[in-house]
């Protein structure tokens, strides 16, 4: 899922901290393969969660978690509109065993950029959508510098 945020004015750190605290404890959840957390450069009141798990029981049992209990309760006053949540499919890396979780963990330190994080939404023509996911995947495989690729 990516969950879409927009914090009160003022509320930034905060929700960073608390979201980060839930981050590290999700990332050890038995089902999680990432816990993503996006900061807008453009308006740095607004985040992206991107949780991945390997299967739909993820999501419901991280939901169970006292990490996310105290995480909801926590930024539950932050929020300046309700939070949104999209789910996706994944398609690259396409196999659970393909998720490294412990090859890059990131932590921005201040407001110098160490990683560049574009998310590209397409609408795809109907009937063309097995091409555009074949040629995004051979895309995809050239461009990025993983194990075996």
């Amino acid at each position: 899922a990516v969950v879409g945020v927009h914090v009160k004015e003022g509320q930034e750190d905060a929700f960073l901290q608390a979201s980060l605290a839930n981050a590290r404890k999700s990332k050890n959840e038995p089902l999680n393969q990432r816990f993503d957390i996006l900061q807008s450069p453009d308006d740095p009141k607004r985040f992206a969660l991107v949780e991945i798990y390997r299967n739909a029981a993820g999501p419901v049992d991280h939901k169970d978690t006292e990490q996310y209990k105290t995480w909801r309760e926590a930024v539950a006053d932050m929020m300046a509109e309700p939070r949104s949540a999209t789910q996706w499919d994944t398609i690259f890396p396409g196999k659970v065993s393909e998720f490294q979780p412990g090859t890059l963990t990131l932590e921005k330190v201040g407001r110098a950029p160490e990683l560049d994080v574009t998310h590209v939404y397409v609408s795809v023509t109907p009937g063309r959508e097995k091409l555009f996911i074949e040629e995004t995947l051979q895309n995809a495989k050239a461009s990025v510098k993983e194990i075996e690729n």
